[in-house]
C-alpha cells in the first residue's frame, strides 16, 4: 500500500507554484499540502508541517536565505529534497552538495516532475512499521508519555468533548485517549492507518471489503469497533487505491 507523498513548495516564483500544483492535480503519487515564497517563511512554520518531500528553489531574490542554506536542516530531519531551478550550472552541485535526490529544471514538465517523485516514493517504500514500531504518546490519565506499538492501533475516532484528542481502539479491545494529537501525525507514523472521513481512521488490517461509501470490517475485530464504517467522498479515491 502506497500513500500519496505530502509535498511542500518553497519557491519565489508564483508561476512555478502553479505549474507544480497543476502537474500533481489528481496524481496518485503526491499532493501539495503547503506552499511558501520565502525560505524564512517556510522555516517559521516548519514545526507544524507534515511532509515527505520539499520542492525547493535554489536562488531566492526576495530573501536573505537561499535553497542551499536550508537544505542541511531538511536533510537532518530526513526530508527528501527535490530542487527546482532555472539555472543550469547549479544542477550538479545541487545533488552533490546539498543532498537532493533530483533537480527538476524550470520550466518543468509533468513527466519530469513525476519521475522525481517516483524516486522519492521508492526511497520511502520500506514499510513504516519497520522504521517506526513504537511511538511515545501523552494519554489521558497519565502524566508521562507512554510507549505504544503502532501495529496495535486498529481504529481512531475524534473525541466529541475535545476534537484535539483522539480515542484509539487497540488490538486487545482496550481504548485509550491520545491527548492533543493530529490525524496527520498518525498517518505519517503508520502506513496501515487510513483516513476514511473527517473524524475517523481505520487500519487496513481489519478491513474486509469496500462497497461504495461503506467499509465492512472483519468479523474478529474488537466489539468496541463498529462493523460498518462510512467512507466519505473526499477520502474514497485514495482509500480504494491503497486498499488491497
Amino acid at each position: 500500500m502506497k500513500r500519496k507523498l505530502k509535498c511542500v513548495i518553497v519557491d519565489d516564483d508564483p508561476e512555478s507554484h502553479q505549474t507544480i500544483i497543476d502537474h500533481l492535480r489528481d496524481s496518485p503519487i503526491g499532493e501539495i499540502t503547503h506552499a511558501f515564497y520565502k525560505p524564512s517563511e517556510f522555516l517559521k512554520n516548519i514545526q507544524s508541517l507534515f511532509m515527505d518531500v520539499v520542492f525547493l528553489d535554489i536562488m531566492f531574490t526576495n530573501d536573505t536565505l537561499q535553497g542551499f542554506d536550508i537544505a542541511p536542516m531538511l536533510i537532518a530531519e530526513n526530508k527528501i529534497i527535490i530542487f527546482i531551478s532555472g539555472i543550469d550550472k547549479f544542477i550538479v552541485d545541487a545533488c552533490k552538495y546539498a543532498g537532493a535526490i533530483d533537480v527538476v529544471p524550470k520550466p518543468n514538465t509533468k513527466e519530469r516532475l513525476l519521475s522525481a517523485l517516483v524516486k522519492a516514493q521508492n526511497m520511502l517504500s520500506v514499510p513504516k512499521e519497520t522504521q517506526k514500531e513504537r511511538e511515545l504518546f501523552f494519554i489521558s490519565g497519565r502524566k508521562e508519555k507512554v510507549s505504544l506499538p503502532l501495529s496495535d492501533f486498529l481504529f481512531v475516532n475524534t473525541t466529541i468533548q475535545d476534537p484535539r484528542n483522539k480515542e484509539v481502539t487497540l488490538k486487545n479491545g482496550k481504548s485509550i485517549t491520545l491527548m492533543n494529537y493530529k490525524f496527520e501525525q498518525l498517518l505519517l507514523l503508520s502506513c496501515k492507518l487510513a483516513q476514511i472521513n473527517k473524524s475517523q481512521l481505520v487500519s487496513y488490517d481489519i478491513v474486509d471489503s469496500v462497497l461504495h461509501d461503506s467499509i465492512y470490517l472483519k468479523a474478529d475485530i474488537p466489539r468496541e469497533i463498529p462493523k460498518i464504517l462510512t467512507l466519505s467522498r473526499n477520502h474514497r479515491k485514495e482509500f480504494k487505491n491503497n486498499f488491497i
